[in-house]
């Protein structure tokens, strides 16, 4: 779902506004730290990271309201595989590890599952570690 409601927005420039704080902890110059758009490339080479936000499905009351306004928050963090791809492998698990606890550590309602942090994609070029979580505003 795509949501561009004055409060959803806020959270999303939020969740980017903590990570940016903190770019230098995650080893990603600031302006790395970007919004994610669904099916777009970012014009820019890795490293980097997306941060993509989106209303989770949730139960709803007898009234049919929801129960709680969770927002997942996927965030891919992409290294270049160069000079080798396991450096590649290591820098996206430490960029994705590094923001974990940099969000852990914030003053926003985030929560983790066991398994928040997975190698999503290893390709000859680049390496992609998912980091995702759940937030409430």
């Amino acid at each position: 779902m795509a949501y561009t409601s004055g409060s959803y927005k806020a959270l999303w420039d939020q969740v980017i506004q903590v990570l940016r704080n903190d770019a230098a902890t995650i080893g990603l110059d600031a302006a790395r730290i970007v919004a994610g758009e669904f099916g777009k490339n970012p014009p820019m080479r890795p490293p980097y990271a997306l941060v993509f936000l989106e209303a989770t499905t949730s139960p709803l009351d007898a009234r049919g309201v929801p129960i709680d306004d969770d927002y997942l928050l996927t965030c891919f963090f992409v290294a270049e595989a160069r000079p080798t791809q396991q450096e590649a492998i290591a820098k996206a698990y430490d960029m994705a590890r590094q923001a974990l606890e940099v969000l852990a550590a914030s003053t926003l309602s985030v929560w983790f599952e066991s398994r928040a942090i997975v190698l999503d994609t290893v390709e000859a070029d680049w390496v992609v570690y998912r980091l995702e979580a759940y937030v409430t505003p």
